[in-house]
């Protein structure tokens, strides 16, 4: 069954040109990543250093942890920078700057949107705030600014799946909003990364995204049945 809906999203994701990027928090299993390696997967997500630690040392090599950075961390993260291509997640001027400061090796970094969950991130309404961070991290050579990032959480809360749906669409459209604006202001290249399981799963197409971070559909556990 799990290899089943492995092989149901790369397929999805493959025929509309989107990259799977897939959270592994949910099974936490090397031997469970290297079934997605069979199906072509070679970028992961994870929510913790630890966790990119385990899956560095089984071999995986473009690790994003999506959780909001944390500068007492910058000594494990200068480690696994010097191992992997790693992507790390800034909501903030301070967090951008204690990167540039603290960590002397090239590594990935998204700004982390809240495009409606209501959990983390910088509001998608803050256009100016998400414009000077995406700018400040340009200017630092070591930090290789992707785009935007969010997670539409609120998809957990909907009710039904029309409702899923929608919500999903949404959250597409804002960080979309977001995306015109800064290439308006002369950013070459800005990608947009999104990841839920009930809107991954469930919506005919990804819509104008670069990249999907699902990770509950590897079981579809008790809360995806809900």
């Amino acid at each position: 069954i799990v290899r089943t809906n492995i092989q149901r999203m790369a397929e999805k994701a493959r025929q509309q040109g989107v990259r799977l990027r897939p959270h592994f928090k949910t099974h936490q299993s090397a031997e469970i990543g290297e079934w997605f390696h069979q199906e072509g997967v070679k970028s992961i997500t994870v929510s913790s250093i630890d966790m990119a630690r385990y899956f560095a040392d089984a071999g995986w090599q473009d690790i994003t942890i999506a959780f909001s950075v944390n500068l007492r961390q910058t000594e494990e993260l200068y480690k696994l920078a010097r191992e992997v291509r790693l992507g790390l997640l800034v909501e903030s001027r301070q967090a951008a700057d204690g990167l540039a400061a603290r960590l002397p090796v090239p590594v990935d970094i998204w700004i982390k949107v809240d495009s409606g969950a209501g959990r983390t991130g910088i509001a998608w309404q803050s256009e100016a705030e998400i414009s000077l961070l995406a700018k400040a991290i340009q200017a630092v050579p070591t930090l290789r600014f992707q785009g935007l990032l969010t997670h539409a959480g609120q998809t957990y809360r909907s009710n039904g799946p029309l409702a899923i749906q929608a919500g999903y669409a949404e959250s597409v459209t804002r960080i979309n909003f977001l995306r015109s604006r800064l290439l308006k202001e002369g950013f070459p290249k800005v990608d947009v990364s999104v990841g839920d399981t009930p809107g991954c799963t469930l919506v005919e197409s990804f819509g104008n995204v670069d990249e999907i971070r699902p990770g509950n559909f590897v079981f579809f556990d008790a809360s995806q049945v809900a």
